[in-house]
């Protein structure tokens, strides 16, 4: 069996920590990594993730807390904290909210709450919420993580109050999203992922009333998926499991040792039970930790690939059109210039022209909207986790300039690459795959120029023409080279210049370039209808996908595009399908949510590794700001 989950364990009566496997089925793997005797009990045993390394903390009631990482195998590694604070919380939780790791706590003393953000190295940072006192003591905090939302949550015995607040990405507390007191007081509360929804469980000791209620992503109660039920025993531990592909509540109860795993249906229902048993002793501290995969900060999930790695075995997040996220240079003077130097037969000059007649705003609306694939910049996208970067040049001079089609954008060549080089120093483990295409025509090529940037900076790129191990490239840009080379000393990179699919055949499956390397590509981009918009995702995207998945073409570099647009010839009506309308469903006239949903929801039903390939997308941080990224990237297998 697969080991997917962690279980760790400590009880405070026996100060025995263990640490022990749950495979993917939710059945415990009787084979204990760690037992160990404490000097010290501890009754606020966490876990959290930080830099890509996991760590659990917990604090004394002499007051004296600690970190200690935990590695893959479920080992422990070296303490990375220990110290003594001035009071004791009796409650704490781990954060994860934007990019940054937090611990929050509460004192049962003084009812004093704090946020801390503990750095990648396992150590306390500043505290963003510095102590503040509550109105009531909240004996047990849990964190409900939604997608890149964040919020805390938890319930008082003083008038059984409950509440859910908003953390924000700096660490600091938000608006409260649900406050109500409830008709009973759970001693035991968790926080359930489970498929694409959410839900909080948890058990009374009056009674021994069981719940599962529905928690949606902007921090309010949705209906009790399973209502309040009485169960023979009080579980005094309860905790949500996680593995690839299901979901399940584990408890222990303090009378009898009694010990079970349970799955937790997608929609929220107890299903069956995986694991029943009696233990020797009772751990008032349980905690679960999923496939580390779930924990690596965007910025730096390369760094948990194997070295040995082709770029052909991963599944590699990207974007089209990368610098596509400024138009505001898009105004009726532009418009009217580009009247001025395109011939005037072209269907785009009759296109521009029907559209100016329209007028300005409506004209100003539709261009930049055509124009407009990407809202983050180069930095941004990298840090979301994007690892191929679509680049179009055109030669202006002696300068290549950044254009979409025929629309000019306020970048640069040599401001694109530093932005690149900056982000591979701060990350030196990771790899940027850079395509770059000829924007202009023929006549006026961009390789000597390309060239010239690449010599200027060469220990920041990798030129040669195999596509490389994983190993060769940390730290690098590796080109990808869809231009054609007038000189032969420029002939460097992977070559996809004549691989590459045209309008009239916009896939190819199992072409070989002149060095020997076979591609598989699909970039069907254009004639999508408002009627049909899911015909993209249903009819390029998905099958590509699973063309890749399923290794029919090992040593194949794929590359699936989930990007396109529609226009109608010269007319202006039926609207244009724009580049934001099919990956997000903007302007869709319609209950269409977009492709990057339609892939996100696709991604979430399989839940399985597999290398997919290179995947450019437009506006890549829809839906919930950045999940998409990163359930691509995990499909990789972490190995390292």
């Amino acid at each position: 069996m697969k080991k997917e989950t962690l279980l760790l364990g400590y009880g405070n009566s026996t100060k025995r920590f263990f640490a022990q496997c749950i495979d993917v089925n939710g059945t415990l793997i009787n084979e204990e990594i760690e037992n160990l005797t404490w000097v010290n009990d501890y009754s606020n045993l966490i876990s959290f993730n930080t830099g890509g390394h996991q760590f659990i903390a917990a604090q004394n009631s002499d007051k004296s807390f600690f970190i200690q990482q935990v590695f893959k195998d479920g080992s422990l590694g070296p303490e990375t904290t220990r110290t003594k604070w001035n009071r004791y919380y009796a409650t704490l939780t781990g954060l994860q909210a934007g990019n940054r790791t937090f611990i929050a706590g509460q004192s049962s003393d003084d009812h004093r709450f704090f946020i801390q953000e503990i750095l990648e190295n396992g150590t306390p940072g500043q505290e963003t919420t510095p102590p503040q006192s509550w109105h009531r003591f909240y004996p047990k905090l849990i964190t409900l993580q939604m997608g890149p939302a964040c919020f805390i949550a938890g319930q008082s015995p003083t008038n059984n109050h409950f509440f859910i607040q908003k953390i924000h990405d700096n660490g600091t507390l938000g608006a409260e999203t649900t406050s109500q007191d409830w008709h009973r007081y759970y001693e035991t509360l968790t926080f359930i992922p489970a498929g694409n929804r959410h839900y909080i469980a948890g058990q009374s000791a009056n009674g021994n009333y069981f719940f599962i209620q529905e928690v949606f992503e902007n921090g309010t109660l949705g209906p009790e998926t399973t209502p309040p039920q009485s169960w023979h025993r009080f579980y005094h531990t309860l905790i949500a499991v996680q593995t690839a592909t299901k979901s399940f509540i584990a408890a222990q109860c303090k009378d009898d040792h009694s010990f079970f795993i349970q799955e937790v249906l997608d929609n929220g229902t107890l299903g069956a039970e995986t694991c029943r048993q009696t233990w020797n002793r009772f751990y008032n501290n349980l905690v679960a930790i999923k496939d580390f995969a779930m924990y690596i900060p965007a910025a730096k999930w390369m760094a948990a690939v194997d070295d040995a790695k082709i770029l052909t075995e991963l599944t590699i997040p990207g974007t089209h059109d990368s610098c596509a996220y400024d138009v505001s240079s898009i105004n009726y003077g532009y418009l009217l210039y580009l009247l001025e130097i395109l011939p005037a037969a072209e269907p785009v000059t009759l296109f521009l022209k029907a559209l100016i007649a329209l007028g300005t705003p409506i004209a100003i609306h539709v261009a930049r909207s055509l124009a407009q694939c990407q809202t983050l910049d180069i930095p941004a996208q990298l840090n979301k986790g994007i690892r191929f970067l679509d680049i179009r040049l055109k030669k202006e001079e002696n300068t290549l300039q950044a254009y979409h089609g025929i629309i000019k954008l306020p970048l640069t060549f040599p401001e694109i690459m530093r932005a690149c080089y900056d982000f591979l120093n701060h990350n030196p483990e990771e790899t940027i795959i850079i395509s770059i295409n000829n924007e202009g025509s023929g006549s006026n090529p961009i390789d000597g120029l390309v060239a010239s940037e690449i010599a200027r900076h060469t220990e920041k790129w990798y030129t040669g023409t195999a596509v490389p191990q994983l190993r060769q490239v940390r730290g690098k840009a590796v080109l990808l080279r869809r231009y054609a080379a007038a000189s032969a000393a420029n002939q460097i990179g992977i070559e996809a210049h004549r691989v590459w699919p045209n309008e009239k055949n916009p896939q190819v499956e199992n072409v070989k370039n002149d060095h020997g390397q076979h591609f598989s590509i699909q970039d069907d981009y254009n004639g999508y209808q408002l009627t049909e918009l899911d015909h993209k995702f249903k009819n390029h995207v998905k099958p590509f996908l699973e063309l890749a998945a399923a290794k029919k073409y090992p040593g194949n570099l794929f590359i699936n595009f989930t990007s396109g647009m529609g226009i109608h010839g010269i007319a202006i009506l039926p609207p244009p399908v724009y580049p934001k309308t099919l990956a997000k469903g903007e302007e869709s006239y319609s209950s269409f949510q977009g492709t990057n949903k339609l892939l996100l929801d696709d991604l979430n039903s399989k839940g399985k590794k597999a290398a997919l390939g290179i995947i450019p997308m437009d506006f890549p941080e829809y839906p919930a700001s950045g999940m998409l990224i990163r359930k691509l990237f995990q499909t990789n297998d972490f190995s390292r």
